[in-house]
């Protein structure tokens, strides 16, 4: 996963553990590629919420300025990749407007 991930951002290292665990090494990814919208087909509602939101992009994992950075987006192929690497912890959506889940890897 460092191979895929550390091309677009950083890897910024943490130790966590529970109660009846030792201390365990992981990493979270912080994104640095920021990708604009497709002015065209990408709106927000009278609220300022985004309403709809397309990218002519290559970019693997990337945030956008128009979401005020909020989320976190990827292409089709990492999201072929993590479904093919059983990889959980991640909610994925299709509709990139929707609050629904369509491809849930949570743990």
């Amino acid at each position: 996963m460092k191979d895929v991930l550390e091309p677009h951002g950083e890897l910024l290292p943490v130790v966590y553990s529970s109660e009846n665990e030792a201390p365990k090494e992981g990493a979270i990814f912080n994104p640095l590629k920021v990708v604009p919208t497709n002015e065209r087909t990408s709106t927000k509602d009278s609220f300022g919420e985004v309403a709809s939101l397309f990218f002519d992009t290559e970019e693997v994992i990337f945030k956008t300025d128009f979401d005020d950075y909020f989320g976190l987006y990827c292409s089709n192929e990492f999201q072929r990749f993590i479904k093919a690497n059983e990889l959980t912890g991640l909610e994925m959506r299709e509709n990139l407007a929707s609050n629904e889940a369509q491809i849930n890897t949570r743990m």
